[in-house]
């Protein structure tokens, strides 16, 4: 299983969490077929809405986040809920021949014109949703200009992907760091030249094996608080499945029946793939 640690700085008055994704990842991506760039992008998303998610104090609790910048990897989209994650992209296949080699590569794939959504499910009537237009594509500081907009606190999200020759995902990693309402000013300044330094903060996430250590980039003297385990899992049904049928519309649904025609649905996260039969749309959707 996937780890997460959440630790409190009393030296600069911040929390931390760090998260090692790599085992959940490497399964998303096998089911989504991706190549190694769309593999990058979307690990990226999916680490940072694991370390946003971490953060919500009911583990029903949904978070979801999409991305879509108009690259060539369309839309991507992650969920974390009761220590679960998914996520999916449109386009796990585009062509990579098209994007240049040199800097900035993943902002290319993801593209920068755009948007940020992220949704809370926080068990109320309706969720909180909050969006930005995406400030760079390559998603580390999408995250983090988000997060100050939304909720104005200073924080930092940095997510790290590394590969093996074969495509798979060597390392995917990720820190949290976010002030707390107690902090004072010179705390913030401590945590804006970390945010100038997200370049860093990567690589160390990478070359750094032990989790335990991925805090001490922020606070070599900050305390564990709790340590948690999570797994890829996908929420999707049978169930959902029917469901979802009901959104073709009445004349559709006349049309299966009568047509005698089966109905395939595909989960986009871990591509199942449901098989609904006529007789019975007749039977939920017509009777």
């Amino acid at each position: 299983m996937d780890k997460i640690i959440k630790v409190i700085s009393e030296n600069h008055h911040t929390k931390i969490t760090v998260v090692d994704a790599t085992e959940s990842l490497n399964e998303i991506i096998r089911l989504q077929e991706t190549n190694p760039l769309a593999t990058i992008a979307l690990a990226r998303v999916a680490i940072g809405t694991i370390l946003i998610g971490s953060d919500m104090k009911e583990p029903a609790n949904k978070i979801t986040t999409i991305i879509n910048g108009n690259g060539p990897i369309g839309t991507i989209m992650a969920e974390y809920t009761d220590h679960h994650i998914r996520a999916f992209c449109a386009n796990p296949q585009f062509d990579e021949t098209k994007i240049k080699k040199e800097k900035n590569v993943i902002s290319q794939v993801v593209g920068t014109d755009g948007y940020l959504q992220v949704i809370k499910d926080l068990g109320m009537k309706e969720p909180f949703t909050g969006q930005i237009d995406l400030v760079s594509g390559e998603i580390n500081l999408d995250f983090t200009y988000y997060l100050v907009k939304s909720e104005q606190i200073k924080s930092v999200i940095a997510c790290s992907v590394k590969l093996n020759d074969d495509g798979t995902i060597n390392k995917a990693a990720g820190l949290f760091a976010q002030l707390l309402p107690n902090h004072e000013e010179e705390d913030i300044d401590y945590l804006e030249a970390k945010v100038e330094n997200l370049g860093s903060i990567t690589e160390k996430l990478i070359k750094e094996n032990d989790l335990n250590n991925i805090y001490k980039l922020i606070d070599d003297e900050a305390k564990v608080l709790s340590e948690e385990t999570f797994i890829f899992k996908c929420s999707c049904s049978r169930e959902k499945a029917l469901m979802s049928i009901k959104l073709l519309g009445e004349e559709q649904l006349h049309d299966i029946v009568e047509k005698n025609n089966d109905v395939e649905i595909v989960c986009d996260f871990c591509r199942t793939k449901y098989i609904i039969k006529p007789e019975e749309v007749a039977k939920m959707f017509l009777t």
